[in-house]
């Protein structure tokens, strides 16, 4: 994720298909993916989101 940013991808992190058994982490990994690689969004909102890139 963060490389495909450094490469100039825009990066999505959907929350609902990602884990980890450290609470914590698992907070801090959004709150890292938001302040600097990308987006982070439930999956009803990425499938929104692509959808409304479809139709341009």
């Amino acid at each position: 994720m963060r490389e495909g940013f450094n490469i100039g991808y825009d990066v999505m992190l959907i929350s609902g298909a990602t884990a980890s058994g450290d609470k914590r982490h698992y907070e801090t990994t959004f709150e890292r993916v938001r302040d600097y690689h990308g987006l982070v969004m439930a999956i009803a909102r990425s499938k929104q989101a692509i959808t409304n890139l479809n139709k341009m």
